[in-house]
């Protein structure tokens, strides 16, 4: 078993090249999935894929719906900036609610119209297990952040989730 001839290289490529334009101009967008590894300052925002971003065929509103397993449903802000698309206002609120950590995994699967449902796996591998736990916001935190002055007011800070039965 030698190298392999200048023909099955050249062929390879173009096969690669297929691979690449079926999966993006044939493929169901509701087939595809991006992950992203948590690294550096991600609290405030998260960059999307620049290639997801380029070739994406579906459809992305300037407020996007994130899902995850429990059923809540959070609403993030999509921003155009220098390092190029990022989930904005209400991403802080969802890294906090789930405990997102440097060193997770994320797993955006599109889910039609601007809705992603995420998976989030810690360093171990393993599923984090707050995202299969319903967030019940029951008001207390809001009060208590109002009375003591420290409610942000800018109202793209005030995103919580909204579970299956909510409006």
């Amino acid at each position: 078993m030698g190298e392999e001839c200048r023909h099955c290289k050249k062929w390879k490529e173009h096969c690669r090249k297929f691979e690449e334009h079926f999966y993006w101009d044939h493929v169901d967008v509701k087939k595809m999935h991006f992950s992203k590894f948590i690294t550096g300052d991600f609290s405030s925002c998260m960059v999307l894929p620049k290639k997801f971003i380029d070739h994406f065929k579906g459809e992305l509103l300037e407020t996007i719906e994130l899902k995850v397993p429990s059923g809540d449903k959070w609403h993030v802000e999509l921003k155009k900036t220098g390092d190029g698309v990022v989930l904005d206002c209400g991403w802080t609120n969802f890294v906090v609610a789930y405990g997102i950590l440097e060193n997770d995994t994320l797993v955006f699967k599109y889910d039609g119209r601007s809705s992603f449902i995420v998976l989030i796996f810690e360093q171990s591998g393993c599923e984090k297990a707050a995202s299969h736990c319903a967030m019940r916001k029951d008001g207390m935190e809001e009060l208590c952040a109002i009375a003591y002055g420290k409610k942000d007011r800018h109202p793209c800070y005030e995103s919580s989730p909204r579970t299956s039965e909510q409006p």
